[in-house]
C-alpha cells in the first residue's frame, strides 16, 4: 500500500485525462518528470509508491 496518495479531488479532469491518455514511449520520461516537479528523490518515490528503487530506475531509463 502506498505511504503517499493524491486525493481525486486535487486532480483536475484535464490531469485526469492525460494521465489516462499517455503514450507508452514517453511514460518514462512522464514519470521522471513528475517526480522531479514534486522534488522527490528516486527513493522517496520508491518508498511513497511501494516499488525498488531499482525499479524506479529502470522504468526511468527504458
Amino acid at each position: 500500500m502506498p505511504l503517499y496518495s493524491v486525493p481525486t479531488s486535487d486532480l483536475t479532469p484535464e490531469l485526469t485525462k492525460t494521465d489516462m491518455q499517455i503514450d507508452p514511449t514517453h511514460f518514462s520520461a512522464r514519470v521522471r518528470a513528475l517526480r522531479e516537479l514534486r522534488g522527490w528523490t528516486q527513493s522517496e518515490f520508491s518508498r511513497i509508491t511501494g516499488l525498488s528503487q531499482a525499479m524506479v530506475s529502470s522504468i526511468e531509463t527504458s
